[in-house]
């Protein structure tokens, strides 16, 4: 069944005999809930190889349930932390971009246009200079596969430092 607009809350959902009949075959419960609506992703990148926690920015997210997508790759079990952010963790995909999207039930997912690439993994091979003053010192990092974004960082030790440009 197609199910016709109605505002949030739930309804009753009845299946009578063949073309409208009187019979009553049997009853069950759905809930309407507001529209699922992706606004934004950090970060928009991550390797071939998965595991990148993405952090889906927008608005009606469930604690109930709410699926990741990447691509074609759906039912990837989302980390809702409010209503507005769920993560999801990137699986592992080709070189290219696809669509990031959610789903609160597992079915229909939202059709945002929010991309992520997935790439190479980085390649360090060293920094310059190898060492410095306990205070603040700038280094470069050189390598391969460098990605240029505001979420891109450098971590010394424990300690992480945005942006790592």
């Amino acid at each position: 069944c197609s199910t016709p607009a109605h505002p949030p809350g739930e309804v009753t959902v009845s299946v009578y005999g063949d073309y409208g009949d009187d019979t009553l075959y049997a009853q069950a419960t759905f809930e309407y809930v507001e529209a699922t609506v992706v606004s934004s992703i950090v970060p928009s990148f991550g390797q071939t190889s998965g595991g990148s926690v993405v952090s889906v920015f927008g608005s009606g997210f469930s604690f109930d349930g709410t699926w990741c997508s990447f691509g074609e790759d759906t039912g990837l079990v989302g980390n809702v932390l409010s209503s507005s952010i769920v993560r999801c963790t990137s699986p592992a995909g080709s070189l290219g971009t696809v669509s990031v999207d959610v789903s609160i039930n597992g079915a229909e997912y939202t059709d945002s246009g929010e991309s992520f690439l997935y790439v190479d993994a980085a390649i360090v091979s060293g920094v310059t200079p190898e060492r410095g003053s306990s205070d603040v010192s700038v280094i470069s990092v050189s390598g391969s596969n460098f990605q240029t974004s505001d979420s891109v960082s450098c971590r010394f030790g424990s300690r992480t430092v945005f942006p790592g440009t």
